[in-house]
């Protein structure tokens, strides 16, 4: 298969999530040290609005259209037919388009804070993915607050999902981090799995809506090459997670060390960018390290 790209960023955007995108655009745009290209996709009715907006922000990117790539029958009445679920159409089927052999798929309320390269996301021609045994609730220090057995007992992470118990072969419970980097071969060949088996990727979001959880179970249980990564970005799924992390006097250059960028997930987090506290920075924090050093802990800040 002939593709234009080798690697290229995907982004599924929308006129209500504009001020995300701009900021998550713009952040490429400064720290994409390989020029690794854009490319969105917007409903047919907003195209214009987004071609002048890239133009404003002189930004180059290619723009689609959801309908030409998902079809119409993504914006039916049909119950299955919400906004997620068509944006998870459009998602799966970009790789029809041929615009790159590889992309990284990325949601708008995320940005990147440092300089990132190709060699970030394929690696030895492999994609790298950020998969791990976490749920995204479950992350330190949200264990505080979600209690496994009882009211949250969906995010035991050795829960077996309706994704797995699709495919034939048994393999670990893990799931994936946003960004992450989808290749279009894996995508087209699980996509024939479902013809198989008499299934759309429709079907398959109403068996389980999560297309990233899809993908990671289809590449484990055929033993698809990929390269195992840690998180991209600093992950902020719930908003008591974000506080938490302020109160502990967070900067946006703390998180520099281990992470390419931030998430702020805006189906709960109020701010789309992360926000120091003051009280975090100038008390709390002050405290932490005063007592780190009294205990004779090595110190390196």
């Amino acid at each position: 298969m002939e593709y234009k790209n080798k690697l290229a960023f995907f982004i599924k955007a929308c006129v209500r999530d504009i001020d995300c995108f701009k900021q998550l655009v713009k952040s490429i745009k400064e720290f994409n040290r390989d020029n690794i290209p854009i490319s969105i996709s917007v409903a047919q009715s907003e195209y214009e609005y987004f071609q002048n907006c890239l133009q404003k922000l002189n930004i180059e990117c290619t723009i689609f259209i959801d309908e030409e790539i998902a079809g119409k029958y993504c914006f039916s009445n049909d119950k299955f037919q919400q906004a997620w679920t068509y944006q998870q159409l459009v998602k799966l089927n970009f790789y029809k388009t041929n615009f790159s052999e590889h992309y990284i798929l990325i949601d708008c309320d995320g940005y990147f804070i440092q300089d990132f390269y190709l060699s970030d996301f394929l690696y030895d021609n492999k994609p790298c993915l950020p998969i791990t045994g976490h749920t995204k609730a479950e992350r330190l220090p949200m264990t505080l607050l979600y209690k496994e057995g009882a009211k949250y007992n969906s995010y035991n992470i050795r829960s077996v999902t309706k994704t797995k118990g699709f495919f034939d072969k048994s393999y670990p419970t893990l799931t994936l981090d946003m960004p992450f980097v989808l290749t279009s071969e894996y995508v087209r060949m699980f996509e024939e799995y479902c013809l198989k088996r008499d299934k759309t990727f429709l079907d398959m979001l109403n068996i389980e809506p999560g297309e990233m959880q899809w993908y990671v179970d289809f590449i484990l249980s055929c033993n698809l090459p990929y390269q195992q990564t840690t998180a991209y970005f600093m992950p902020f799924h719930v908003h008591a997670q974000y506080q938490i992390i302020r109160l502990m006097g967070f900067e946006e250059k703390d998180f520099i060390p281990n992470y390419l960028g931030i998430l702020l997930n805006k189906g709960y987090v109020k701010d789309i960018r992360f926000k120091p506290s003051f009280i975090g920075k100038h008390i709390i924090r002050p405290l932490l390290e005063k007592y780190f050093k009294s205990t004779e802990s090595r110190y390196d800040l």
